[in-house]
């Protein structure tokens, strides 16, 4: 089966961090976002096709250097084309049933049965869907009987509702739906296969997160630095400082007598200096904090921290 890894998006929110390398190589507990993806497919597919964009030779090049589970190629955009044209753009190399990720998302939830699930409907597109607190950075679907029936566009605010998963398969028969260049799968394509009755759901219970913002990011860190403690420090880090169990900390980092890190993330070469604490943050590569100085919930980049409180 093939997957396709929608790896295009510019990380607009997770910018300083996005501003040298792409959002699927940012590090989750030292490992690329896209290697957990790439492994993750795996359990069901056995070919992957990443449709990338921004800084897409660095994708290339980190593909080409690590042994994957799988076949792995790099499809370039010439320019952005959105979630359904990123699709469009490889009708040519796809066949029968294909397996869609996000390049934002990390979850648990069993391949095995979503393809079952979307076997059984018959229908052109089954989507998984998660229920979560703050449903209005996303937009929300309304599902009946299995079916999706409704997409509804971003409200803002935090209440609680069931969103799109960023994970699908769809029949390639569906891409035929989609216009010729830009198109987005949630506005062009998933509101007329709800209103055929062609779109089914699959409901993930299990644990599941978008990375696209500082919070998620740190707190997906969080979550693998606890259940893969082994992979919380990075090769040739240096510290002499206290760090707890739930921080990760990348290659070569230097962390200072009389220091403190706590439930952060340290990039790699990132340095913290004596007496700093470092709490809540994300600091980034071959960036340093300041002897003494306290980082709490923020972001910082070439020595500019931008807190991460109230984002969207």
């Amino acid at each position: 089966m093939q997957a396709i890894i929608l790896a295009g998006g510019l990380g607009t929110r997770l910018r300083p961090l996005t501003l040298k390398r792409p959002k699927v190589l940012l590090p989750i507990c030292n490992k690329p976002l896209l290697q957990r993806q790439i492994g993750y497919l795996a359990g069901l597919a056995d070919e992957v096709i990443l449709a990338a964009g921004w800084m897409h030779d660095q994708i290339a090049a980190w593909v080409s250097k690590f042994h994957l589970p799988m076949e792995a190629t790099v499809v370039k955009e010439a320019k952005p084309l959105g979630t359904g044209g990123a699709l469009t753009n490889l009708r040519d190399r796809v066949s029968d049933d294909l397996l869609v990720m996000n390049g934002d998302i990390l979850t648990d939830a069993a391949l095995s049965d979503l393809y079952r699930t979307h076997r059984k409907s018959g229908g052109l597109a089954t989507v998984a869907t998660v229920k979560v607190p703050d449903a209005g950075r996303f937009g929300t679907v309304s599902v009946r009987d299995g079916r999706i029936v409704r997409f509804l566009e971003k409200t803002g605010g935090r209440r609680e509702g069931i969103v799109n998963a960023g994970l699908y398969v769809l029949d390639s028969k569906a891409l035929e739906l989609l216009p010729p260049g830009k198109s987005s799968l949630e506005r062009d394509l998933f509101p007329q296969l709800a209103e055929s009755s062609q779109l089914f759901n699959f409901n993930i219970d299990c644990y599941w997160t978008d990375v696209g913002t500082f919070i998620s990011y740190l707190l997906a860190n969080l979550r693998y630095a606890e259940i893969e403690p082994r992979g919380r420090l990075g090769q040739g880090s240096v510290i002499k400082g206290e760090v707890d169990r739930l921080s990760c900390i990348g290659a070569r980092c230097r962390i200072a007598e009389g220091s403190r890190a706590q439930r952060s993330v340290l990039l790699d070469g990132a340095r913290v200096g004596r007496g700093a604490v470092v709490e809540d943050s994300v600091i980034g590569e071959l960036s340093s904090v300041p002897d003494n100085e306290r980082i709490v919930s923020a972001v910082l980049m070439d020595g500019r921290p931008n807190s991460i409180h109230g984002e969207n």
